[in-house]
This record gives C-alpha cells, structure tokens and sequence, in this order.
C-alpha cells in the first residue's frame, strides 16, 4: 500500500493545474453555511448525488465488518482463506478503476455512480445467502466491481457539480456524508445481535436498495447524462437554479 502511495505521488508532480484563482472576502462561518445549504436547497442533481452516498455509506460499507464472520461462521474458513476472501473485494474495485480508465465516458458518469451502488447492494444481498466459498468471491467480487464504479465517480461528481469558488466547501459536506457509515456500522451490529450474521447483512442490503429506488424517484437526474461544466461567477444567496450548471439533464 505504501509503495502504491509513493508511485501516485510521483505520478502527481508532473500534474499543471491551469485554473483562474479566486479570492474571497472574508466571511463568517453563518454566511458559508448559508450558501452551502442553499446550493444544496437548489441544485437538485447535488442533493441527489449526496443522497447517494448516503445510502452507500450507512448500509452498503458496513458489511464489509461481517465478511471475515461470515467466512468464520458460515464458510468454516481459517483466517488465510478469509483474509483471501477479503482480498477479492477489492480486486473488483480495482477492475472496476481500471474499466472506467479504459471505457469510461463522460455522459455515464451518473449512471456508473448510481448504477455502480445498486450492482453493490444488490451483490452484497447475494453474498448473504451463499453457503460455499466460490459463489461467496464472485459475488464479492462484483461488489468491490460496484464499489469501484461509485468511488472513482463520488468526488468527481462533486466537483463538476459546482462552481470553483464552492468546491471546498462542498468536498467538507461530502466529507459529512462519507461520515455517517459510523451509524451503519453500529445499525449493522446490532441487527448482526439481534437476527444473527446472515439476516444482518440482508437486511441492511434491503434497507440500501429500498432507500436507492426511492432516491431514484425523487431525483431522477442521478441517472441522466453527464457533460462538462460550464459554471457562472458565483453562486452565491439568491440564485434560483434547479440543477447543477453545464450538466445535460437525462
């Protein structure tokens, strides 16, 4: 892991960024806070995005904790077998990276967001049921395919979603969201108490898809066409606008 970090930072020093500097005048904590729920208030794709991550972090993630109990409990399997098992979640995460360097295109950015957490949830319910150790890595290995789809498109969403001069700010709500997984460990281990591994885990599945078909109706544009940005100024109090700026609406 640390190798890999070293290679990426040496990757990215021979990154230029050419962007236009913006200087703001200083402003009370009230005043950011203001214009960070108002762009979350108007920009309905934002909001959606956000819920999104919400759903994946409160019951998507967690079941990560119960993969090594179930490979125990349920599979019979020694802690090398279940550190493997582990592994090819994040053997799929990396196929999924690597699939969207090689074919990802920018009007699907949404849809591989969105789409990427349903294959998630939908894999991890799967996961639940398997009672053999072949069935139990395919399925997590489509998981960690989901995962990766989801997370090389979150912050990248985030930051085509609004305007230069917001982008910090947005990162920190995003940051927020990402933070509420400590819920969905908690929820997850006390239905892991309650109902047993297994039911736990399919349970939270369900909650998650049941959530995402919700958040699917309510903003529909988390599945339509993504372009590049073309943002205005400023976006400060006052603005009314319905759906993130330069983002083709499906």
């Amino acid at each position: 892991g640390g190798v890999l970090y070293f290679l990426a930072a040496l990757v990215s020093l021979k990154i230029r960024a050419h962007s236009h500097i913006y200087i703001e005048k200083s402003t009370s904590l009230k005043v950011l806070l203001a214009n960070a729920l108002h762009l979350l208030r108007s920009h309905r794709l934002l909001t959606g995005i956000l819920a999104v991550t919400i759903i994946f972090n409160l019951w998507g993630i967690p079941f990560l904790s119960m993969i090594p109990v179930i490979g125990k409990e349920v599979l019979g399997l020694s802690p090398l077998p279940v550190g493997l098992l582990v592994s090819v979640e994040g053997a799929g995460a990396l196929l999924g990276a690597l699939y969207i360097v090689a074919n990802g295109k920018l009007q699907h950015y949404r849809r591989l967001y969105t789409y990427g957490v349903l294959l998630y949830l939908v894999m991890v319910l799967g996961f639940s049921q398997m009672q053999w150790v072949f069935p139990s890595a395919v399925c997590l290995l489509l998981v960690g395919l989901g995962g990766g789809f989801f997370g090389a498109m979150q912050s990248a969403l985030i930051l085509m979603c609004v305007p230069p001069e917001m982008r910090s700010r947005m990162m920190g709500v995003l940051s927020l969201c990402i933070g509420t997984g400590a819920l969905g460990f908690f929820h997850i281990g006390v239905l892991a108490d309650w109902l047993g591994t297994q039911m736990a885990v399919a349970t939270c599945a369900l909650e998650g898809l049941l959530m995402l078909l919700i958040v699917r109706l309510i903003w529909p544009e988390v599945v339509g066409d993504q372009s590049l940005p073309q943002h205005e100024p400023s976006i400060f109090v006052g603005r009314n606008q319905g759906s993130c700026p330069g983002v083709a609406e499906g």
